[in-house]
Order: structure tokens, then sequence, then C-alpha cells
């Protein structure tokens, strides 16, 4: 039975909200990393970010300036829950539905299953030290 993110969220010592199933997860989803990222390492992977708002919802952005848009639209109690690298965009819904508890991602378009551009590595590296610093704060 998958958790339910916002049905089983319990406070941690730093305020925030993890799921009662969060190691499970974190489990599950290492375990998928390995396995969907394999057979990749010359793709460039990008950072995403899974975010929670104040009012429980969930939200997936990649680290650094594409995702600057995204991040200010969240409310002040929002929270950085998870970071994790994906080399396209069926990978990183993969594994944020996985992350989730929700059903397996669909693929919509064929284009999901091609690699992230180059420039978008060069992208996210130009603002590593702020979302390092982001993910350090949050994490």
């Amino acid at each position: 039975m998958p958790c339910k993110l916002a049905q089983t969220r319990v406070s941690t010592e730093r305020g925030r909200a993890r799921s009662s199933c969060y190691t499970e997860l974190r489990s599950q989803i290492s375990q998928f990393k390995i396995l969907s990222v394999s057979g990749t390492a010359h793709l460039p992977q990008l950072v995403h970010e899974i975010w929670i708002d104040g009012e429980g919802l969930p939200g997936l952005c990649l680290a650094g300036p594409a995702g600057d848009g995204f991040r200010r639209l969240l409310d002040p109690a929002a929270r950085l829950v998870h970071v994790f690298e994906a080399s396209n965009h069926i990978t990183a819904m993969q594994v944020y539905h996985s992350y989730l508890g929700r059903e397996p991602y669909t693929l919509n378009d064929t284009s999901d299953r091609e690699p992230y551009p180059e420039s978008l590595k060069v992208e996210q590296a130009s603002g590593e030290a702020e979302w390092r610093a982001l993910h350090k704060r949050w994490l």
C-alpha cells in the first residue's frame, strides 16, 4: 500500500513534515535511482528538488536558475523535502511519483525520454553555490 504523504505527515526535530514511511520511500527511491540511471553516466544529470507547500501540495523543479520561477511562487511555509538527480524528464517524474507514493508515471510524449541538453547542465552549474546553500539550509 503506497504511503499517503498528506495523510501520514509527522513532525521532526527541525519542524519539517515527513511521511511516517519516509525511510521506506527513501530506500525505494535509492533502489529506483540505481536502476533508472545505470548506463546513463554519460548523460547530463540535473539536480531536481521536491517541495511541499504550506497546504501540503507537492511540486517538482530543477535546482538552480531554471527552478527560480517555481520557487518564487511557493508560499513562506513551503519546505524542500527531497533532492535527486535525473538525466531526463521521465526519470525525474518517475522518482517524483515514487517519492510521493503515487502510481507510476506514464509517458505523455516521446520527447520525455530525451536526455536533458548540456546547456541546462551548464546553466544549473552557474548557480551551484546558491542552490547547494539552499539544500544545506533545508535538508
